[in-house]
């Protein structure tokens, strides 16, 4: 099981991935990527895991602008599925 979280900014988008590691669900691997600052693999919790998607679930969408006139089109979105249907 994986979920992927995806927000965009004035400067890029911001990807951030958690992918089980085990057979049990207890351990993930969390991926984050960033247009900006490159990447990171981190090892986390399933506790920690949950706490991260339900903060970043819970909250409000802030409308962005770029520049004066130019919005940013796509909002913040989740998906939740098996790994093999998140790594495209």
């Amino acid at each position: 099981m994986a979920a992927e979280y995806v927000s965009s900014e004035i400067w890029g988008e911001k990807r951030t991935r958690f992918f089980a590691v085990d057979d049990t669900g207890e351990r993930f691997q969390k991926r984050y990527s960033d247009d900006r600052l490159g990447s990171h693999n981190t090892l986390l919790s399933r506790r920690r895991v949950r706490s991260a998607l339900i903060n970043r679930l819970s909250r409000e969408t802030v409308g962005t602008t770029q520049g004066i006139q130019e919005a940013v089109e796509e909002p913040n979105s989740i998906r939740v599925g098996p790994i093999r249907e998140l790594e495209c």
